[in-house]
């Protein structure tokens, strides 16, 4: 391998002991921003979404390698039995330990809950997400893990699609472009009176973080 590749995926479950601490940092970052500690809490879930780019790809760029396919739909169970336990026991939880009239928990944000789509619940239903003194939603931090499940329904099917033709240095290339037209639609959005949320929250606007670790995911395969 040259110097310049990335690590490698040689097993279906692997780990990586320095992604702990780069989860570590990106959950630091984000408790101290809510915490009023410091601005840009931003960059940890974007540093998040970056890791999880990076890990999903590895792996399934691996299983290629090894099998000569890519099972999407054993990829999509374990990705539903990891997340939809927590999200019941959260809800179990909320309505059992707390009055639901004394928080802004509808019918739409435990729509948006289960089947993962909070981050367009709020972009859609007006929900600002900065507005501290709205009604408290138990919810409201859903919105990433939405984007995050969207991004792992999505992603694989280009990444299935495109290594069933080219190397993964071609995925890698996708990968890269992606991560170029998402942060111009950003750009763009933003000049074109974009609300700040849809920007924010907007699964096409963040899609920028998890490219670029999808990317050097690839780069431990050279051409």
């Amino acid at each position: 391998m040259n110097s310049t590749a990335g690590p490698e995926f040689g097993k279906e479950n692997i780990y990586l002991p320095g992604l702990d601490g780069l989860r570590a940092i990106s959950v630091l970052v984000v408790v101290a921003f809510h915490s009023g500690v410091i601005d840009g809490g931003w960059i940890g879930v974007d540093l998040f979404f970056g890791i999880s780019g990076f890990l999903i790809t590895g792996l399934m760029v691996a299983e290629y390698e090894r099998s000569g396919g890519v099972a999407l739909g054993a990829f999509w169970m374990r990705r539903l039995r990891r997340l939809v336990p927590a999200v019941i026991i959260l809800l179990g939880l909320i309505a059992s330990l707390v009055k639901l009239d004394q928080l802004n928990v509808t019918a739409r944000n435990i729509w948006g809950a289960v089947t993962y789509s909070t981050n367009w619940v709020h972009i859609f239903g007006g929900t600002s997400y900065w507005d501290d003194f709205a009604t408290p939603d138990p919810l409201r931090h859903l919105w990433s893990l939405a984007i995050e499940e969207q991004f792992y329904v999505m992603w694989p099917i280009v990444v299935w699609f495109v290594l069933k033709r080219w190397k993964p240095t071609t995925l890698g290339k996708v990968a890269l472009l992606g991560a170029i037209l998402s942060a111009a639609i950003q750009v763009i959005g933003i000049h074109a009176g974009l609300s700040i949320d849809r920007v924010y929250q907007g699964t096409d606007t963040r899609a920028v973080a998890f490219l670029i670790g999808a990317a050097i995911a690839t780069r431990g395969w050279p051409p």
